[in-house]
């Protein structure tokens, strides 16, 4: 099979019907995108263990009982790893790396990933030079217009994942070792918080220790880790905090934040702390040297009057932090550790 007939697309997928108690895990690929919906194609449809994960009076996080090592991820998964493992042999010594997106809140509605697929086809896939193969949504439900309901529910969400990202992380890293093909990581906004809570999560969530995967072999479970406008806090590197070990698990982080952010200056109110995406870090000497910061706040060739207006989605409407984007996939921009984009 031409390795051009393989998907460009995959989903992990956190299905919820609508007037239903039980929620699914798809896993699958594209086979369609157009302006409105990406067309989609399931491989494996997993029932979440516990109906109740949502009931938002159920302190989820302190649950022993949470049957998640109960579970053949790896068997479950099987069907969607085989098509990613023909993919990637087919591609082996080619283009070859995957692009692990993690969206923020709002962005789980069809015409918006639609659009955001589009971008990164465009951007990363197409282009000759680019490592990109293929991309990986991790789709989750954050839609609420009260905002702290979306902050509550992303960690809950995230112990339902947990198990599924880990069993990825272990194919991906195996994959990694046999073949050309890095994972590498692009998180938007509240996908961040995601992504944090996802490496932290519980004990009784995981199948295994994360910091296991920076011991075993000279190879980073990740490439590049993008930080968009994180709308995380901007200690989360500290000793201690969700993101203290990232820098052990990717070659290089760069993180993009903007003091004109109107999404992230309501954040900082509600949260009542400095997030990572509107102010940086705290000081950039107390980081590993594989993190570097990047001030687009002076950035003012946002396309659209809606990204204009909130400061928040540069990292696709604005044509001067994508080619920094690219720059970094491409490894040609790492030389200032703290840089500033006009």
């Amino acid at each position: 099979m031409s390795s051009s007939r393989y998907p460009k697309h995959y989903f992990i997928e956190l299905e919820e019907p609508f007037l239903s108690k039980q929620a699914y895990i798809n896993c699958g690929y594209v086979t369609h995108i157009n302006q409105f919906f990406a067309q989609k194609k399931v491989l494996v449809k997993q029932a979440v263990p516990d109906k109740n994960i949502y009931n938002a009076e159920r302190n989820v996080q302190n649950d022993p009982d949470f049957p998640a090592e109960k579970i053949d991820y790896d068997l479950i998964l099987r069907p969607f790893f085989d098509v990613l493992t023909e993919d990637m042999v087919e591609n082996n010594g080619q283009k070859n790396d995957t692009l692990l997106y993690i969206h923020g809140m709002f962005c789980d509605f069809p015409p918006i990933h639609a659009l955001n697929l589009q971008h990164f086809e465009a951007e990363y896939l197409s282009k000759k030079d680019f490592p990109h193969a293929r991309t990986l949504s991790i789709i989750y439900h954050v839609n609420h217009p009260y905002y702290p309901k979306n902050h509550r529910r992303t960690a809950e969400i995230a112990n339902v994942l947990a198990p599924i990202f880990q069993a990825f992380c272990a194919f991906f890293y195996k994959k990694n070792g046999e073949l050309e093909s890095k994972i590498q990581v692009l998180c938007h906004s509240m996908g961040n918080q995601l992504l944090a809570h996802l490496l932290k999560a519980p004990p009784q969530y995981q199948r295994q220790n994360f910091a296991l995967f920076s011991h075993f072999s000279d190879k980073k479970l990740f490439g590049s880790v993008i930080m968009a406008a994180p709308d995380v806090d901007s200690d989360i590197f500290d000793a201690g905090k969700q993101f203290e070990n990232l820098p052990d698990l990717a070659e290089n982080i760069q993180i993009y934040f903007s003091r004109t952010d109107a999404p992230l200056i309501a954040s900082s109110i509600f949260h009542g702390k400095k997030r990572l995406g509107r102010h940086g870090v705290p000081d950039i000497t107390t980081l590993k040297s594989n993190v570097y910061i990047i001030d687009a706040t002076a950035v003012r060739d946002n396309r659209g009057w809606h990204a204009r207006a909130n400061g928040h989605i540069y990292y696709h409407a604005s044509p001067t932090v994508v080619r920094d984007i690219q720059a970094q996939f491409l490894n040609k921009s790492k030389v200032d550790r703290l840089r500033v984009l006009d």
